[in-house]
């Protein structure tokens, strides 16, 4: 029997199983698996008419894609087991990943995904929970907002990215870049709980992640588990200051710095002293953008749901342990 004529006879028995359980087999996607042939097979079911195919092993995936990757227009399927790194070198071929069992395996697409610039589609079975969410001026962000320095600092990576590329050592490089450049002070008024008060700071920072938090050495990350947002702000300070201050949250230990001021709050506002100032560049979550003063920076009344682990990742855990140690030791 022939490959067209196999593939027929499967539809037909698609068809009337779909059709008794009231379902039309225009919903249902055939995936041809090629784990036991080789890539003339694959071309030949793929001429006949189905262009979703399926491997089981990474390596025979992205060979038999590279090789049929003029002759027709076929979407690839990983249905077998993934190990981390081999992740950058499937996503270039793959249309959906049916198989990733871990959150760290998750997390490694991701990571390629984002660096190689492309989309990551995959199939996950997790229930999703409600999480905290930030505001600012009503616009939600999940892990943080800011103004100042910190926003330009994304905003020159993001310039550095496209120049370079994406690599941990370029974003490190455009952060150097942006504090050895120089800054300015803001001058803001800040009022929270009904207490306005006058500030310098070369950046405002607003965190909605209690593993950043911790991470850097600050305990705000408490706050955030509880319901609140974490404030952070720098007095004034130069050049070489600034890059002290990344050494210290490098080690976990930003808490111990004098020039940091950090605080926890639901509702905070946050106004520029410049007189005839409207607007100021912000950046929630990495995207950089221009907002109408005041600020506005609050925790959002509704949740977002969201797929995460049950209990503390590993990370906090992590963290968690080196804050408690850094405790003891002092």
């Amino acid at each position: 029997m022939s490959i067209a004529e196999n593939l027929r006879r499967v539809r037909e028995r698609i068809a009337v199983a779909a059709e008794s359980a009231g379902r039309s087999p225009d919903e249902i996607r055939l995936v041809g698996v090629t784990k036991y042939v080789g890539a003339a097979e694959a071309a030949e079911l793929a001429a006949a008419g189905c262009t979703d195919l399926g491997e089981s092993r990474p390596q025979e995936l992205w060979t038999k894609a590279e090789s049929l990757s003029t002759t027709a227009e076929i979407h690839w399927h990983l249905i077998g087991h993934l190990q981390r790194n081999k992740s950058a070198l499937v996503l270039p071929h793959v249309a959906l990943i049916h198989s990733v069992d871990s959150l760290r395996l998750l997390d490694q697409l991701r990571k390629d995904a984002e660096m190689l610039d492309l989309s990551l589609r995959v199939l996950l079975e997790e229930r999703a929970v409600p999480v905290q969410v930030g505001l600012l001026n009503d616009r939600v962000f999940l892990v943080n907002a800011s103004l100042g320095l910190y926003s330009q600092s994304l905003e020159d990576r993001e310039v550095w990215k496209r120049q370079f590329g994406r690599s941990r050592a370029i974003a490190i490089g455009a952060v150097l870049a942006t504090i050895l450049r120089g800054h300015r002070s803001l001058g803001l008024t800040i009022e929270s709980q009904g207490a306005p008060r006058k500030v310098r700071t070369p950046t405002v920072f607003v965190g909605n992640n209690a593993l950043q938090m911790e991470q850097v050495g600050l305990p705000e990350a408490q706050a955030i588990d509880q319901g609140a947002l974490a404030g952070v702000m720098l007095k004034p300070v130069g050049r070489w200051g600034l890059l002290k201050l990344l050494v210290r949250g490098a080690m976990g230990r930003l808490a111990e710095a004098d020039q940091i001021v950090n605080f926890a709050f639901r509702r905070l506002t946050v106004r520029d002293r410049r007189i005839g100032a409207r607007r100021v560049k912000v950046a929630t979550d990495g995207e950089v953008l221009w907002m109408r003063l005041p600020l506005h920076f609050e925790v959002s009344p509704h949740r977002l749901m969201l797929i995460r682990p049950p209990g503390l990742a590993e990370e906090r855990r992590q963290a968690q342990a080196n804050l408690a140690e850094a405790e003891s030791g002092r």
